[in-house]
């Protein structure tokens, strides 16, 4: 799987995340077998941010060589320690279908 995460350390999103939410989707990245981890511009542009806002990630089902397998996901906001360790869970399981439907807030059909 290829995931996407925004790298703008000035980002509200970020900012209204849980401080330990970068470490913990890395952790689970590197847990799992051919996952990719990508830093990126804001996935929802810095300047949306609200109280509520938190990470937002882009999860890309692939196989071994990167090919997708699946529609990608758009998992967040991730506010609050829970969503941020139900996801890494997820992760770290291969993010399997179905997503945890509470964390999904969109689907990228290729």
């Amino acid at each position: 799987m290829t995931v996407v995460a925004c790298g703008v350390e000035a980002c509200p999103h970020a900012a209204a995340s849980p401080h330990d939410c970068d470490d913990e989707l890395r952790a689970a990245i590197r847990a799992t077998p051919h996952g990719v981890l990508v830093r990126s511009g804001c996935l929802q542009g810095c300047s949306t941010a609200t109280s509520s806002a938190g990470a937002t990630v882009l999860v890309q089902p692939c196989d071994v060589h990167r090919r997708p397998t699946g529609p990608a996901l758009v998992v967040g906001p991730l506010h609050e320690p829970a969503d941020v360790a139900e996801c890494c869970a997820w992760l770290r399981a291969g993010a399997p279908a179905p997503a945890p439907s509470h964390l999904v807030c969109g689907v990228l059909a290729g």
